[in-house]
């Protein structure tokens, strides 16, 4: 089934133009902090479990765009997001349950 490209922001950057050749959009450097025992967890797999990547980096993009085809799947009907209002998430307060709220 093919899917359908998510329309452009608005108020894009020049960081996500596509590449000069129009084909490949430019690579995005992001950066998050996770927990040490997911962290210890992922390593340990890429260096045991057989997946045919060869870098760190390929390993992380797959495991993260698998997760989003499966919210994607899941919540979506298998179709992409619309596109956030924004290049960048908004900073704020985490999202979710607090502990004071939760009881």
């Amino acid at each position: 089934m093919a899917r359908r490209k998510p329309e452009p922001p608005a108020g894009r950057r020049d960081s996500d133009a596509p590449a000069a050749s129009g084909d490949t959009p430019k690579e995005r450097s992001i950066s998050a902090k996770i927990g040490h025992d997911t962290a210890e967890r992922a390593m340990n797999a890429f260096y045991s479990a057989p997946h045919g990547l060869p870098r760190w980096r390929d390993y992380l993009e797959q495991a993260l765009a698998e997760y989003t085809e499966r919210l994607e799947r899941e919540h979506n009907n298998g179709d992409p997001f619309p596109q956030r209002p924004t290049d960048t998430l908004t900073p704020g307060r985490k999202v979710g349950i607090s502990p004071r709220r939760a009881g």
